[in-house]
């Protein structure tokens, strides 16, 4: 290897260890939530699947506003603001403060789900909480998105498509600015309801944005809006039947074409279908006569 070749991967493996330790020494050390307005909030990515923020991450901070909620040291905060605001104190999400602020890493649909009440309730806090994993403040720009772009070694911190459509660091929104994409809600769905592909442990970032760019050219539910939220109505397979459609793109999901993708779930060939049959048939046959042969006794 080439001795400048060999250096810049030194380089880029060391600030992968760096961003690494800095995580973890967070983690390991804790630190004071950090209160940042929603406007100031830079995002990672440019949209979030808005049926899967209303019907999971914004139902559980709307209960603790309307009913009250008692924060991890069990005092107990009377509905209204103060509730809201212990709660989202409890669950903070992680940001990455860069030369121009702070950067949300991770948290994006349960940041909406915040967002969208504070547009709802007039009472509602216009702001969150967040925990600093890492500062980068000190590198200019271009280092400081590059470093996104590497994310913690196993998966970036950003995801530039929007809707799929590639697009820019400098065009990242803020939070009011995040916009919604129904095949990422769809891809999550069918991960979980119909075993499309393995969520992955530990979460790997932007996991259901690869299987929602995968899909958008090749499903497309009619009369549910996704015209207006990424989908596209002249992809391969379109049905106004949620059910056609999902399982669909759960097949499609289990082609070889996917493989790439992570999470990917092979299906046996025919052909290995057969064999393990055969090997089935094979070892019940032994057993029985295992079983039941004569004794030489």
């Amino acid at each position: 290897m080439h001795p400048s070749a060999f250096l810049a991967r030194c380089h880029a493996s060391l600030h992968v260890v760096l961003v690494g330790l800095l995580v973890l020494s967070t983690q390991l050390l804790g630190q004071a939530p950090i209160q940042i307005p929603f406007a100031e909030l830079r995002a990672g990515q440019f949209n979030v699947g808005l049926t899967a923020v209303e019907n999971y991450t914004l139902p559980t901070p709307e209960k603790y506003f309307l009913n009250g909620y008692t924060d991890k040291s069990g005092v107990f905060h009377a509905p209204g603001a103060g509730a809201a605001d212990a709660y989202m104190k409890d669950k903070t999400v992680p940001v990455v403060l860069g030369p121009d602020g702070y950067h949300l890493v991770d948290g994006h649909h349960r940041t909406t789900g915040n967002y969208l009440l504070s547009v709802k309730y007039p009472e509602y806090p216009d702001y969150l909480y967040a925990t600093q994993v890492a500062d980068l403040s000190s590198l200019s720009m271009d280092e400081f998105w590059k470093a996104m772009a590497e994310g913690d070694g196993r998966s970036s911190f950003i995801w530039l498509n929007n809707r799929g459509v590639p697009s820019s660091f400098s065009n990242l929104p803020f939070i009011p600015g995040l916009t919604d994409d129904a095949l990422r809600s769809f891809s999550a769905n069918i991960a979980s309801a119909y075993m499309a592909y393995e969520i992955l442990d530990p979460v790997l970032y932007f996991q259901e944005f690869y299987w929602a760019d995968y899909l958008r050219g090749k499903v497309f539910l009619s009369g549910a809006g996704w015209e207006t939220a990424g989908g596209n109505p002249n992809a391969a397979f379109v049905s106004s039947s949620y059910e056609a459609v999902a399982m669909e793109a759960a097949r499609l999901c289990r082609l070889p074409d996917a493989s790439h993708l992570p999470g990917f779930i092979a299906v046996p060939e025919p052909s290995e279908v057969a064999l393990m049959a055969v090997a089935g048939v094979f070892l019940v046959l032994r057993g029985a006569w295992m079983r039941f042969k004569p004794s030489r006794d």
